[in-house]
């Protein structure tokens, strides 16, 4: 699925992938039985059976060594016996009600509110969702609030360059710094139309923390940056007031307390959690405002991150491929995440690591039913 369909809900794996070699058909009861019990739901049920028999046994042993219970006692111990024989079967029905259910039994209901699932990957509006052309100003810095809201719930946030015009280096810097600020997304992915190869071309991935580093070496985006970070460190240290609104700064600073409403915009008194991120879009806005806002083509890409750039990637299509050659690349990389890409280029999705592992895994110890 292309980047620009939206928000990606996850991934799934090519299927010559997740079966492998073995080819096995799996059946449901196969397939892993939720968080809570490790195994299948068929193992469960294999294991009453066996927890079972080995309380009984390690039941009589204790009677016949230590005459332990009691008659008293014996009723309590049978239902602990009965409580943890049934227990595997318990662990898989609750984890089955982890995306939201119910059970009632002797009146008693059990709900399991629906899990919110975080978005795994996210293509990122184009110039962070204003217009075309539109500078940043203390007015239009509220309008890409919800762009970074939606990124940092999201692992991977894909910036498509598109013809050279959707990005800038200022809007890539305001996304940059609030991912490394809130550890979220960990990955940023380039895409560009490319010749032949047309729209959403894979150009490679980084940490933000890596193209946040490599930003800064442009003075002025230093200046801007460095300038944004004194004053939401001011406010970090500002003095609540007891009865709501604006805290007071511990000193006077007349550049903080310009941006005391993107910090307390509400009565309440409660502090904007991408106040940092607003005041740095006011800060490189008067860049983009003298028109020095850097163009980020192709070019321009390679020339900031060329050193710093992963490109290698897996093709998907499955004449290129065998389930072998996908193993071994999975194996082989120490990367955390592995660009999956088609022929050509065109970007598909970037895998983690660790959950294609857990996926061979799972593969290789499925029992094949037919």
């Amino acid at each position: 699925m292309s980047s620009k369909q939206g928000t990606l809900q996850g991934f799934r794996l090519p299927e010559r992938l997740t079966t492998l070699s073995c080819r096995s058909t799996v059946s449901s009861m196969d397939r892993s039985a939720g968080p809570f019990w490790p195994g299948s739901a068929r193992s469960a049920l294999l294991a009453v059976p066996v927890v079972l028999i080995g309380l009984l046994i390690l039941l009589g042993v204790l009677r016949a060594s230590i005459d332990w219970p009691s008659e008293k006692h014996e009723g309590t111990t049978l239902i602990g016996i009965f409580l943890l024989t049934i227990l595997p079967v318990l662990l898989v029905l609750f984890g089955s009600l982890t995306d939201g259910g119910e059970v009632e039994a002797f009146g008693i209901r059990i709900q399991f509110p629906a899990a919110e699932r975080q978005p795994r990957e996210i293509a990122v509006s184009p110039r962070m969702g204003l217009t075309p052309g539109a500078t940043l100003n203390d007015n239009s810095t509220a309008a890409i609030l919800d762009t970074l809201q939606e990124a940092a719930r999201s692992e991977v946030a894909v910036v498509d360059l598109e013809d050279g015009t959707a990005w800038w280096e200022t809007r890539l810097l305001v996304l940059c710094s609030g991912a490394v600020r809130l550890e979220r997304p960990q990955a940023i992915v380039f895409l560009a139309t490319v010749g032949d190869s047309g729209a959403g071309t894979f150009q490679g991935w980084a940490t933000p923390a890596v193209l946040l580093e490599r930003l800064l070496t442009r003075p002025a985006l230093r200046r801007s940056y460095e300038r944004a970070l004194a004053v939401s460190r001011q406010w970090d240290q500002a003095i609540a007031d007891t009865e709501g609104g604006i805290p007071d700064l511990p000193f006077t600073s007349p550049a903080a307390s310009r941006y005391a409403q993107c910090f307390f915009p509400g009565p309440g008194g409660e502090r904007n959690p991408f106040a940092s991120e607003q005041v740095l879009a006011v800060e490189v806005g008067h860049l983009e405002s003298r028109r020095e806002h850097g163009v980020i083509t192709i070019t321009r890409l390679e020339e900031l991150f060329l050193p710093v750039l992963r490109r290698e990637a897996a093709v998907v299509d499955a004449r290129l491929n065998s389930p072998e050659s996908w193993q071994q690349k999975i194996l082989d990389t120490e990367e955390p995440f592995i660009p999956l890409v088609h022929k050509g280029g065109r970007y598909e999705h970037l895998l983690s690591r660790e959950q294609a592992i857990n996926e061979i895994l799972r593969a290789l110890t499925t029992v094949e039913t037919n």
